[in-house]
């Protein structure tokens, strides 16, 4: 039991520790230029909980890892886009990663343009979408079953398509990682000019607003170019920061037992598909 308990513990600091730092730092600037609903220590630490008991369960139990390592050798393809290209200068690197992350922005632009869209699916999305205090943490805030299905349909073809060795390993810590806590966090800041160009706080707070105008735009979580394309791209006015939330039900929150019927989807029912 002590050798589990250890296991868990690493496991634990391993994985959250810089999470907790950069959910701090963000919380300072979120005290200095909030653009909306200030969220608590308690809730975040919700967050942190569903967060922490998901990747256990997938890692310890599922072992996607393994998984994902067993159907790529099965397929026989990775990187099937450069094969064996590994970048070498600066110029390459900042093109291969550009590459991947808008090969991967795509893969979860229609994933999670169709979690909202698919009536069967939205329960497994919803949770992420309950919160009335958007901040940092709701990066973390999702069901096992999203965490389960990401690994299936956008890190897994991924891979497959584009291999491991063409994004450096800087830009995924900055982009895979950290910019997600970043368009989350509650920041009165706009990108100005920048944000059909990269995604920021302003413009992702429209995608999780309450009210129905907001309904279906801004998916993608790193190029705003990518919602243009596909024709569900708002662009926020001048001071537009909506209140955040579901309409239907309210946050999810609470102790353990909340915590598990939450990762199962099971918090409550989320707004009907293809309305969010």
């Amino acid at each position: 039991m002590s050798a589990l308990v250890t296991l868990i513990l690493h496991f634990l600091i391993l994985h959250f520790a810089w999470y907790s730092g950069l959910v701090v730092v963000l919380r300072q600037l979120e005290r200095r230029w909030p653009a909306g609903e200030q969220s608590t220590g308690r809730e975040q630490l919700y967050n942190f909980g569903l967060a922490a008991v998901a990747a256990l369960t997938t890692t310890l139990l599922l072992d996607l890892g393994s998984v994902s390592g067993n159907i790529r050798r099965w397929i026989g393809i990775e990187g099937a886009l450069v094969p064996g290209w590994a970048p070498m200068g600066w110029a390459e690197w900042v093109l291969g990663s550009l590459m991947y992350l808008v090969i991967w922005d795509l893969a979860q632009y229609w994933f999670h343009r169709i979690q909202h869209i698919v009536p069967q699916l939205w329960p497994m999305h919803a949770l992420h979408h309950d919160s009335e205090a958007l901040n940092a943490s709701d990066a973390l805030r999702n069901t096992l079953w999203h965490h389960i299905a990401t690994t299936f349909f956008v890190t897994l073809p991924i891979v497959v398509i584009a291999g491991h060795s063409i994004l450096h390993p800087y830009a995924a810590w900055v982009f895979l990682l950290g910019w997600g806590f970043y368009i989350h966090a509650n920041l009165r800041w706009s990108h100005g000019p920048l944000t059909a160009v990269i995604s920021g706080p302003q413009w992702h707070r429209l995608h999780h607003a309450r009210a129905s105008q907001y309904y279906n735009c801004n998916y993608a979580a790193l190029f705003p170019v990518i919602d243009m394309v596909f024709g569900t791209y708002r662009a926020p006015a001048p001071g537009e920061f909506p209140e955040t939330g579901l309409s239907d039900r309210r946050q999810s929150a609470g102790g353990f037992r909340d915590v598990f019927w939450a990762l199962l989807g099971r918090a409550g029912k989320g707004r009907a598909a293809g309305k969010r």
